[in-house]
């Protein structure tokens, strides 16, 4: 990947536009492919120097013209893609599968124009995110694995085999800082139990968080009262059929069909 901050956005960038231009291109039929390729409907067409034979330039302007991008250079565009995706292939022949994450197009671009998130706001932002990835429900997450997925690591395993070769990017502490920053500008709910357990979510709203995870929390304990309770009825009800059945002239039945004797013999 590049040094610069900056290039790695662009990276970054010029991967989604193809990779999202491969999903709509899949979508077209043979009619509307023929109709992109011999005239596609994207402004600044020429400026763009796309070369129309080329998939990946219809790849980008496609995807461009879907995530409402604009191309500057169809060529440049297409390198930056071939470069993060030998460098993905890489990190997953080694590391196995990666994670991926979705970011809104504007934060992306405001921090390579230095207007909105910092780089490295950005990458913890990314950090968690893609631990909550599209669950709906309260997530876990350490502070430990939102330092080292900050820094490209999926893993405590894929962080250790790296670190000796490539030095932290971010130090813990400037992590936590981060986090809390981030946390104060909405970007996400968070919510802490017993001091140690931090729970996240960018689709809840803080007491929607909290009402969840007490419901996590005390659902076993309610789940054990309700059987406790539920046993505790079950052994009177066996007790009090018992008692009736032992001595059932205590309930009111008549003694008379039990051969019982009710009044004083006859002289």
């Amino acid at each position: 990947m590049p040094n610069s901050e900056r290039e790695r956005l662009d990276c970054i960038i010029s991967y989604c536009c193809i990779e999202m231009g491969k999903l709509e291109w899949a979508k077209l039929n043979e009619k509307q492919k023929n109709a992109w390729r011999d005239d596609p409907p994207v402004a600044q067409l020429v400026e763009a120097k796309a070369n129309l034979i080329e998939p990946s330039h219809l790849h980008a302007l496609i995807g461009a013209s879907r995530l409402n991008v604009t191309i500057r250079d169809a060529p440049s565009t297409s390198a930056r893609h071939t470069r993060l995706s030998h460098f993905l292939a890489t990190v997953e022949q080694k590391h196995g599968r990666d994670v991926q994450v979705r970011l809104a197009k504007d934060l992306v671009f405001e921090t390579r124009d230095e207007e909105g998130l910092s780089y490295p706001e950005l990458t913890v932002l990314a950090a968690i995110y893609s631990k909550i990835g599209s669950t709906r429900s309260p997530v876990r997450i350490t502070r430990n694995e939102i330092w080292r997925r900050a820094q490209g690591y999926k893993s405590k395993l894929a962080f250790l085999r790296d670190s000796p070769v490539q030095p932290p990017y971010l130090t813990p502490r400037k992590v936590r800082s981060l986090i809390e920053s981030l946390h104060d500008r909405g970007f996400f709910a968070r919510a802490t139990y017993a001091r140690r357990q931090t729970f996240y979510s960018h689709r809840l709203s803080s007491n929607e968080l909290v009402s969840l995870i007490f419901e996590q929390k005390t659902r076993k304990a309610r789940a054990r009262h309700a059987r406790i309770a539920a046993n505790d009825a079950l052994t009177k009800a066996i007790a009090a059929e018992r008692r009736k059945l032992a001595n059932p002239c205590s309930q009111g039945t008549s003694c008379a069909a039990t051969g019982v004797a009710t009044a004083p013999p006859l002289k």
